[in-house]
């Protein structure tokens, strides 16, 4: 039986047929931002972090970066530190994203909380490293030796990758 194509006039989408949705997650979030309504609307329609997950998630699935960044920024940052699995799924979207600024302040904040690992600075990394951001690398870099976490083969090699940046340091 043959399946449904592997892509839509929106853009590339899953072999299983299920499209993220990402245009109407992140125009929904914008919607229902609370400082775009008023007061008495405010007060049934709150924004929570279940929205931003989804939009986040449906952003994600179809490889929408661009849309998936301007997403994370508009999450307010009592949002980033009350849940973490939110922080961490902005933090892999970041390393796509080619967002090294949020990714450096995303892992500030789960350092906050404890849980920050190997994981974390290699999402971090990959975000360098795809925004070309031999800085950035160097800051992820130090952080990561500075926090005395275990080695990681991972975030060995990425920061390898973003030495060839041509302006990276050891």
């Amino acid at each position: 039986m043959l399946g449904r194509p592997s892509h839509s006039r929106e853009g590339p989408g899953r072999a299983d047929g299920h499209e993220g949705r990402w245009r109407e997650a992140t125009v929904a979030c914008r919607r229902l931002r609370p400082r775009a309504l008023p007061a008495r609307a405010q007060a049934g329609l709150p924004l929570g972090v279940g929205h931003y997950k989804m939009a986040l998630r449906a952003c994600t699935r179809d490889r929408r970066w661009e849309a998936a960044s301007a997403l994370l920024h508009r999450v307010p940052a009592s949002m980033w530190e009350a849940d973490v699995a939110l922080c961490r799924s902005g933090l892999k979207a970041c390393a796509d994203a080619a967002d090294p600024q949020l990714a450096a302040r995303l892992v500030a904040v789960l350092g906050r909380g404890g849980g920050v690992g190997p994981d974390e600075f290699a999402w971090w990394l990959q975000a360098c490293r795809v925004a070309a951001d031999a800085q950035a690398a160097s800051a992820a870099w130090a952080a990561y030796r500075a926090s005395g976490g275990a080695p990681s083969e991972l975030c060995y090699a990425l920061r390898l990758g973003t030495l060839y940046l041509g302006q990276g340091q050891a």
